[in-house]
């Protein structure tokens, strides 16, 4: 929840959108190789050697990272439950200060909220019976079995990776907020966006029939979902027509493919950004303290 409600918030901003801030490793904006703050990690992240050298092949082990992007998913959850335990230090007030020694600048990291006692203590059960029930039943399995089931398990889930980044990947990136700074591409030719104008931006829907909605299980309308988080997703649907009409009236484009072409789209992309990123310099001298 941690990362959705800041991706909501500043949808595709390369500073502040930790969904889409997997430096070296994937890059989907040019301005991402400068090695650009995040404030929501709290760090640079930096383009080194090693990611210029894989970044222009990311089209081709894209895939096979979101077959396994899960784990990632396991690691991150046990880091979030530590780093926001209410037993350990005071809830943060604000973001915290860090400065960049080499040039004096002052950054400042997004403050992770701390839930109540019970809630974080109910995440943590949660995730400990997970955890019981996959022991459980891969132990239960001949060890090539459990290996064959663990991995299956896996690839498909990758599947939903595929889903969550192919709305926004090849769409348009500002560098702050919700397109309120080096918004390029707005229509309005003034680097800058509103709020909903920049969510039709940043952010395409699916098109394929309603007998296939069970398949994306509502992930295809991410644009009415960004712009009405709180409708059901067996109701977005329905919102489609209606956003149109909105978007329509001001001149905002919508963007809305088939799942094959938008998947063919995200490549396309990968491919023009690791080329340009990958011919760009290093430059890894910044270091950090805490204020």
């Amino acid at each position: 929840k941690s990362t959705h409600y800041v991706h909501h918030s500043a949808t595709n901003s390369v500073h502040d959108d930790p969904d889409i801030q997997h430096m070296p490793l994937l890059c989907f904006d040019e301005r991402m190789g400068e090695d650009l703050w995040s404030t929501y990690h709290g760090r640079y992240m930096y383009l080194d050697a090693i990611g210029r050298a894989m970044l222009p092949y990311q089209n081709w082990y894209y895939f096979p990272v979101m077959a396994v992007a899960r784990i990632n998913l396991y690691i991150q959850s046990i880091l979030y439950l530590v780093q926001t335990c209410p037993f350990l230090g005071d809830p943060p007030k604000a973001g915290k200060k860090i400065m960049d020694e080499a040039t004096g600048e002052v950054k400042e990291k997004y403050a992770w909220p701390k839930p109540s006692v019970t809630t974080w203590t109910a995440s943590v059960l949660g995730l400990a019976f997970f955890w019981c029930s996959m022991y459980t039943y891969l132990s239960n399995l001949e060890f090539s079995t459990a290996i064959c089931s663990f991995i299956i398990m896996h690839l498909v889930s990758g599947l939903l990776h595929v889903q969550i980044l192919l709305s926004h990947v090849a769409m348009h990136y500002c560098v702050d907020g919700h397109g309120t700074v080096g918004a390029t591409s707005a229509p309005n030719g003034n680097d800058e966006a509103g709020f909903y104008e920049w969510q039709a931006l940043s952010t395409l829907d699916v098109d394929c029939p309603p007998w296939m909605d069970w398949f994306h299980g509502g992930l295809q309308f991410q644009l009415e979902h960004h712009c009405f988080p709180r409708v059901p997703r067996w109701r977005l649907r329905e919102l489609c027509a209606l956003t149109d009409e909105i978007f329509a009236k001001y001149d905002v484009p919508v963007v809305r493919i088939p799942f094959i072409e938008a998947n063919r789209r995200v490549l396309r992309h990968m491919v023009i950004v690791g080329n340009n990123v990958s011919k760009m310099g290093l430059n890894s001298d910044k270091k950090v303290k805490s204020l």
